[in-house]
């Protein structure tokens, strides 16, 4: 309701909300609950990380118990050495967007830092791939829609956004 980038909303209005957390193949890595389990060297070259960093630097600071608010520039520091160090090691395959969950599907994955709606639909097609909420917690998002100024036709972007708001239009589209 009160975002930093836009102090009581009144220039964006949501579009989407999710999380990110594990997306696991339950079937090959049933074990893992927490992003260290991320670095548990059984799972050497089968994990993937997002790239986006403010996804995955904190859930990793979580994970160690430092609260990603509260974080200092060493604490980031620290997060991203650890990161570093596993993929030098060859603990972490790959960083990628949403092609992760194609390398699940595969098998060639069984574990990934990724987003919840990547999961769910990934469900569709093999059930054995599940979003995990992370034991210390994960990050939420939250994606924006915002008509920027001079846009030529600032009408038809409200109509859009007030039509997406309509429950049976927003069930569709979720």
């Amino acid at each position: 309701q009160d975002p930093a980038f836009d102090p009581g909303r009144t220039y964006s209005i949501p579009w989407q909300s999710g999380m990110t957390g594990l997306v696991v193949r339950t079937d090959l890595a049933p074990d893992i609950k927490s992003i260290n389990d991320l670095f548990d060297p059984q799972y050497k070259g089968k994990i993937t990380m997002l790239d986006e960093l403010r996804d995955t630097v904190p859930l990793v600071m979580k994970a160690d118990g430092i609260d990603p608010v509260d974080a200092s520039t060493q604490d980031w520091l620290d997060a991203i050495d650890k990161i570093k160090q596993a993929k030098n090691d060859g603990q972490i395959r790959r960083f990628t967007g949403n092609d992760y969950v194609q390398d699940l599907a595969k098998g060639d994955v069984v574990a990934a830092v990724g987003w919840s709606g990547d999961a769910v639909q990934a469900q569709a097609d093999n059930e054995n791939i599940a979003y995990i909420q992370p034991e210390q917690g994960c990050m939420i998002w939250s994606d924006n829609m915002s008509i920027p100024i001079g846009a030529p036709n600032s009408p038809a972007a409200y109509e859009f956004m007030n039509y997406v708001y309509e429950p049976e239009n927003q069930a569709q589209i979720v």
